[in-house]
């Protein structure tokens, strides 16, 4: 028993042993959990902490430049209420203009709010006038630049007089990081000064050949200026040039005989202008080309009419007038050729799709080729581009744009409608002859592919032809439209040939042309030859036809 007892504390006291090593495993293996998890959640309020801080950071450096920015605001708020307010007053004819010069006296008021202000002068501004743009030049003499609260003070400019070289300009700064500023000082002007100082005792132009005016020094001035900056003017000048021929030859077509006949007005022009300052300037020098063409023409004409004092002379002068006329004529033409070639990329893009899958209406086609709802009394030549379908449309005597039957807006219209006679709408009397030759036009939405037998551009064409033939329908002044066995009648439906298309004229016996873009067929019954053209034929045929027209000009 004793012996029992003594074995069962053994073990008792092996196993409170055991238990009290596995709770200090327990214990050291918690206080490692314990002490990693603090370790961590040390780390993470680190990490909060640094990012608070640099928020704060942020913030406070925010609020530094915000601070800044805005002191910066306020003095300059202040600056400029301490600079002075001039207010224009009047302005006008001054008493030192003469016919070839012409000054101004503008009166300013300083309207400032302290005591006196210094003034930078402006030398030279830009006024808009009835010819444009035109440059005034201050031509007083500078001399306190004091101005007080409430002065009135007045300043003389030249308009339109100045001896400017024209590729020096304010870009030279940009360019070459300086200025250039000229100085003249001379004995014959210290001989010729007011006696106010204010200004000089020579006339503005020469009397004759031995005096000395304004106008002769400053354009030897200009000169001399020109050959000290050869160098960089020449520079300029060869961009200029260039960058005005490459307009020309991309551009304005229509310009390129003023390189040879107005070389010393193309030169004038200034340098770094934009495209559409380049182009107002072209254009001018165009229209003063053109002025000049008619008076040269005009001259020629009464040289013949009086009688030519020298054959030789008159035919060296007529030669060189005509080669003239066939450049500026020359220049007309590629402006209309590069017309022909944005028209055609316009056609490309109006019949693709854009982003969302979506196509050009009617309407935009419509337009393209002949103005909606107007007539050819209504519009310029140029305005349509009848051309695309066939050179020949262009040349007929009458046409009509969605303009509806007996001008009723109830009755069926034809997109287009061309006739070689007074027409259905024209304002000409009806003369009561049968017409020869009616054209009829149908344009559809690109990619369109929504046609049934009944409703399609075929049925709708001839159901015009039936309508016209009727001899019931009437002019826009109430006339009937006539038509007899010799009227032809030549129907075009343009629009893309999408499969239903195609299986509707293949029921009509349509013959595919050889290019395989489009179908066609003579219905002899109601004396009408139809064809579908489709707008890849269109473009690719005008394309030909213009092709070498387009090589010659270069685009």
């Amino acid at each position: 028993m004793e012996h029992l007892l003594a074995v069962v504390n053994m073990y008792s006291t092996l196993f409170n042993a055991l238990m009290t090593f596995f709770t200090i495993i327990v214990s050291i293996i918690a206080i490692r959990v314990t002490i990693t998890i603090a370790k961590k959640e040390r780390k993470i309020l680190e990490a909060e902490a640094k990012r608070q801080r640099e928020q704060y950071e942020e913030s406070l450096e925010n609020q530094n430049k915000q601070f800044e920015v805005e002191l910066k605001r306020n003095k300059e708020i202040e600056r400029l209420h301490e600079q002075p307010y001039l207010v224009f007053k009047e302005a006008k004819i001054s008493a030192e203009s003469n016919k070839k010069i012409t000054r101004i006296d503008m009166l300013f008021i300083n309207k400032g709010r302290g005591s006196a202000y210094d003034i930078i002068p402006s030398l030279k501004c830009t006024a808009k006038t009835m010819n444009g743009e035109a440059t005034l030049t201050r031509c007083d003499a500078i001399q306190d630049p004091i101005a007080m609260v409430g002065e009135k003070f007045s300043t003389m400019w030249t308009l339109g007089y100045e001896k400017e070289i024209v590729d020096l300009d304010k870009n030279l700064f940009s360019a070459k990081g300086y200025y250039y500023a000229g100085i003249l000082s001379g004995k014959f002007l210290d001989e010729n000064v007011g006696t106010n100082r204010t200004s000089f005792d020579i006339s503005d132009t020469a009397e004759d050949e031995s005096e000395i005016s304004m106008d002769d020094i400053i354009s030897n001035v200009a000169q001399n200026v020109q050959i000290y900056l050869s160098d960089y003017l020449s520079e300029v000048k060869g961009k200029k040039e260039e960058r005005v021929r490459t307009y020309i030859k991309d551009e304005a077509p229509q310009y390129g005989h003023l390189l040879k006949y107005m070389r010393e007005d193309v030169e004038a022009i200034k340098p770094y202008l934009p495209d559409s300052k380049l182009d107002d300037e072209l254009y001018k020098i165009k229209r003063k080309f053109d002025n000049q063409l008619k008076k040269d023409n005009l001259d020629i004409i009464k040289t013949l009419e009086v009688g030519a004092t020298s054959l030789d002379s008159y035919q060296e002068k007529f030669q060189k007038q005509f080669a003239k006329i066939s450049e500026a004529n020359k220049a007309s033409l590629a402006e209309y050729v590069a017309h022909r070639k944005v028209i055609l990329e316009l056609l490309k893009k109006g019949i693709q799709s854009d982003d969302f899958g979506k196509y050009s209406k009617e309407a935009y086609i419509h337009n393209l080729i002949y103005p909606m709802r107007r007539t050819s009394d209504e519009i310029e030549y140029q305005a349509h581009n009848l051309w695309l379908i066939d050179e020949r449309l262009a040349y007929c005597e009458y046409v009509s744009s969605d303009i509806p039957f007996d001008n009723n807006p109830r009755e069926d219209r034809t997109d287009v409608m061309i006739l070689d006679k007074p027409v259905a709408v024209s304002d000409e009397p009806n003369t009561g002859r049968e017409y020869e030759t009616i054209v009829i036009l149908e344009l559809k939405k690109p990619m369109r592919n929504d046609y049934t037998q009944a409703e399609n551009p075929i049925i709708q064409m001839l159901g015009y032809v039936d309508k016209i033939s009727s001899n019931e329908m009437k002019d826009k002044n109430g006339r009937l439209i006539k038509t007899g066995t010799n009227t032809q009648f030549y129907l075009y439906a343009v629009c893309d040939i999408t499969s239903k298309l195609r299986k509707i004229a293949e029921d009509f016996d349509f013959i595919e042309t050889p290019d395989k873009r489009g179908m066609y067929k003579y219905h002899d019954k109601k004396r009408a030859y139809i064809e579908i053209l489709s707008f890849d034929k269109i473009i690719d045929d005008a394309g030909k036809r213009n092709r070498i027209l387009f090589e010659k000009l270069g685009i």
